[in-house]
């Protein structure tokens, strides 16, 4: 099985993350739905808001086998000019074609537990 790739690790300031002035990115609307689309592995009670105090939404962690991601990317990106400072997600993503991923019920939860391995461990 291929190693997780954690995307923001430990992150804590939004610009850190992403560029918000940076010029369009062409593939952003196929990233987006890609994020967004792509199955939770677990999903939180907790409410996000953002820098301003603003409701993001729910918490979740999203994977698509490989990488992980938290819910509230697809939230920044969807602000006009905002773009991923570190692309290698979307490389990998363009790479699959943006095709979201299914899991088998077996699969799902040997990601899920791949996943709380790491949250206690922060090794995959």
């Amino acid at each position: 099985m291929t190693a997780f790739h954690w995307f923001i690790p430990g992150v804590q300031d939004v610009h850190e993350v992403f560029d918000a002035s940076a010029d369009q990115c062409p593939q952003k609307p196929a990233l987006l739905a890609y994020l967004e689309q792509c199955p939770p592995l677990v999903e939180f009670m907790d409410r996000l808001v953002d820098e301003e105090g603003t409701e993001i939404g729910s918490f979740s962690i999203h994977s698509d086998g490989e990488w992980v991601w938290p819910s509230y990317v697809g939230y920044y990106l969807h602000r006009p000019r905002y773009r991923l400072r570190d692309e290698r997600l979307l490389q990998h993503a363009a790479a699959r074609g943006f095709a979201v991923p299914t899991f088998t019920a077996q699969e799902a939860h040997t990601l899920l537990q791949r996943y709380l391995h790491f949250s206690k461990t922060g090794q995959w």
